[in-house]
């Protein structure tokens, strides 16, 4: 097939092109231009730059397409509703205008959207079907390009899939588990050994950044997926002191679980959490920033990680974020990446062979 990934100078987009790529598809590349098209260029492959803004470029990175992966998004919890609404919402309504004027043989249009579209589950695990109720402007903004791409399948016929991936980690990630990463990391250089864990708590899905691009695949080719959405998680949910030392352990941490989840109060906590105004966290952003330009210099490290406290990641961590995964294994989809504990681990030690942490 000829397939178009955009967004795929990211760490999903160059996933998604390295599953279609293996699977012997013609893949065509876009992403904004001035990105850093390097790691496409070394793969041969054709890129063609473009803004989701720009409805002209858009219909020159479609045209005689069978395939369209519209990865291509802002995924940063700290960016303004209005940045997000325009690049989330609008940039796919604007891309699927594009392959209705230019790709008319289209066979499959594969939506990444995000499990963020279910805000806190009503039920764990949570099922596709279940309510969505996104909670802050990121998740509202792709739950909005999610139902943009739907309409278009309701109106125009548009071959629309979606996948929802849940927190994504791996190599060349600098969001999201890398915060963590980094802020394990800092403790581990300022000489403590350990850390305090927690003796029990939330249970939580993660999917590492191969097998995303492996569920678009299996998606784009399988018949029965049009007009569906798919959870993108592994099927080992972690619980909380679990998921703790994943991410300290690696890096050389102790974790003395003794901190009781008390799930009321967590509860709380979480209700609270989007209620915090935003400069309360700048003193510490601030502090974190400092500590961690400083590691970077004193180690010679790369700075490339995204070390910082986002306010809504809280809600995250407070309860039950775990998701039903049946739908995506009836595709016959088979997991590379089963456990997130051998995934970060990787992810890791990829981090120390590249020196983005020491």
């Amino acid at each position: 097939m000829k397939v178009m990934v955009n967004g795929a100078t990211g760490l999903v987009g160059l996933s998604v092109v390295d599953a279609f790529m293996a699977a012997g598809h013609e893949v065509r590349a876009s992403d904004r231009p001035g990105s850093n098209f390097g790691e496409l260029t070394k793969r041969g492959l054709e890129v063609v730059p473009a803004e989701l803004s720009d409805l002209e470029a858009l219909g020159q990175t479609v045209a005689g397409m069978d395939v369209v992966v519209h990865v291509a998004g802002l995924f940063d919890l700290g960016a303004s509703a209005q940045l997000l609404e325009q690049v989330n919402h609008q940039g796919t309504r604007n891309v699927c205008e594009a392959v209705l004027k230019h790709a008319p043989n289209l066979t499959r249009f594969v939506q990444v959207a995000t499990v963020g579209v279910y805000g806190k589950p009503v039920r764990c695990p949570c099922k596709e079907d279940d309510p969505k109720r996104p909670r802050n402007h990121y998740e509202k903004s792709k739950y909005r390009g999610e139902l943009a791409a739907f309409e278009f399948h309701d109106k125009h016929g548009l071959p629309v899939s979606s996948i929802r991936p849940t927190l994504v980690y791996g190599p060349r990630a600098k969001y999201g588990h890398a915060m963590f990463i980094g802020v394990m990391t800092m403790i581990k250089a300022g000489g403590r050994p350990d850390i305090w864990g927690l003796k029990s708590g939330p249970r939580s899905s993660h999917v590492h950044v191969e097998d995303v691009g492996r569920a678009a695949l299996q998606v784009a080719i399988s018949e029965g997926s049009v007009g569906k959405a798919f959870n993108v998680a592994d099927p080992n949910p972690l619980d909380g002191p679990t998921f703790i030392r994943a991410l300290a352990e690696p890096v050389g941490l102790e974790v003395k679980e003794w901190v009781p989840f008390i799930k009321p109060m967590m509860t709380g906590i979480g209700a609270i959490a989007p209620l915090i105004p935003l400069g309360l966290l700048k003193p510490v952003n601030n502090y974190i920033r400092k500590r961690w330009a400083r590691l970077v210099e004193e180690r010679g490290l790369a700075n490339e990680l995204n070390v910082r406290l986002d306010r809504d990641w809280i809600g995250y961590t407070t309860s039950d974020n775990y998701y039903d995964v049946t739908r995506l294994k009836e595709l016959g989809f088979e997991w590379k990446w089963p456990n997130a504990v051998e995934g970060l681990k990787q992810t890791i030690n990829w981090y120390r062979e590249h020196e983005w942490i020491p």
